[in-house]
């Protein structure tokens, strides 16, 4: 995890850090003990300063390259589109091995925009879903009010 010399400059406001940090998106909200003994970069989620939003910037910059990994990851194995289904013990070794065979695949056939889209796209729907299911939830807890408010009339 340590940076080279030619690596510290890369990221004007890491630079002063000697290894590399895990970088989350916007979405990440994840408890500091998912990754012990790793320090994180985490973008602003609603910047108020012209420094968080060019930091923002920065970062976006050096995201795109993992948004196309993932979209092509998802786009790959069935596996990373669904909920694991399978025993949580092996997870980590399931990640892993889908992530060397992704990362042998770009290989062959590097990166695109197009992996981009398709991971967006993926959010998208997913979003989706689960504005559907909030909306369900919402309806259900109104009729369950109303019905209550019925009973004690």
């Amino acid at each position: 995890m340590l940076k080279t010399h030619e690596e510290k400059n890369l990221i004007r406001t890491d630079s002063n850090e000697p290894s590399w940090a895990i970088l989350g998106d916007r979405a990440y909200i994840g408890p500091d003990t998912d990754t012990p003994n790793l320090r994180r970069v985490k973008m602003i989620r609603n910047p108020s300063f012209q420094s968080e939003i060019n930091q923002n910037s920065e970062l976006e910059k050096i995201r795109v390259p993992i948004e196309c990994w993932f979209g092509r990851l998802k786009k790959l194995w069935k596996f990373a589109r669904e909920i694991y289904k399978l025993d949580h013990r092996t997870f980590d070794e399931h990640f892993e091995i889908l992530a060397l065979l992704t990362n042998e695949q770009i290989k062959v056939s590097s990166l695109a925009e197009e992996d981009e889209k398709y991971f967006k796209a993926y959010l998208q729907i997913k979003r989706a879903q689960y504005e559907v299911c909030r909306e369900k939830r919402r309806i259900s807890s109104h009729m369950y009010i109303e019905k209550r408010m019925e009973i004690f009339k």
